[in-house]
C-alpha cells in the first residue's frame, strides 16, 4: 500500500512539474515579453507621436504666420487680431514692416513655400507614426484576446 501511495505521489509530482513548465511556457514567457518589450515600445511610440504632433503644430503655426503676412495687403481688424495672436508680436511687426515697404515679398513667398513643404513633411511623419502606434496597439489587443481564449 505504501509503495502504491509513493508511486501515485511521484506521478502527481511529475504532472505538477509538467503543468508548471507548460504554464511558464504558455503564459509567463509571453507576459514577460509583453512587459519587457511590447509595452515599453508602445510607450516610446506614444512619446514619439506626441513630439511629432508638437513639431507639426509648430510648423503649421509658422506657415500660417508667413501666409498671413503675405495677405497683409487686405487688412481687416479681425485679420490683424488673428494674425497677431498666431505669431509673436515682434515677428508680426517686423514682417509687416518689410511687406509694407515692398522689399521682401519674393523672399517671404519662397519662405512660405518652404514652410508649406515642412508642414507636409511633418504631417507625413505624424501619419506614419500614428499607423505604427496603431499597429502596436492592435498587436497588444490581439495578444490579450488570444491569451484569453487559451
Amino acid at each position: 500500500m505504501m509503495e502504491v501511495c509513493g508511486e501515485v505521489e511521484n506521478r502527481l509530482a511529475t504532472e505538477l512539474m509538467q503543468h508548471e513548465l507548460q504554464m511558464e511556457k504558455e503564459v509567463l514567457d509571453p507576459l514577460s515579453q509583453l512587459a519587457e518589450v511590447e509595452i515599453p515600445n508602445i510607450l516610446k511610440q506614444r512619446k514619439q507621436l506626441a513630439k511629432l504632433v508638437l513639431d507639426y503644430d509648430s510648423a503649421r503655426a509658422r506657415s500660417v504666420c508667413v501666409c498671413l503676412v503675405l495677405d497683409v495687403s487686405r487688412p481687416s481688424s479681425v485679420f490683424l487680431t488673428f494674425a497677431f495672436h498666431c505669431c509673436s508680436g515682434l515677428r508680426w511687426l517686423q514682417a509687416t514692416k518689410s511687406i509694407i515697404s515692398g522689399t521682401n515679398t519674393q523672399a517671404l513667398t519662397a519662405k512660405a513655400d518652404l514652410l508649406k513643404e515642412e508642414v507636409d513633411e511633418a504631417m507625413n511623419k505624424v501619419e506614419l507614426c500614428k499607423v505604427t502606434h496603431g499597429n502596436a496597439l492592435l498587436s497588444l489587443c490581439s495578444f490579450i484576446v488570444t491569451s484569453q481564449k487559451k
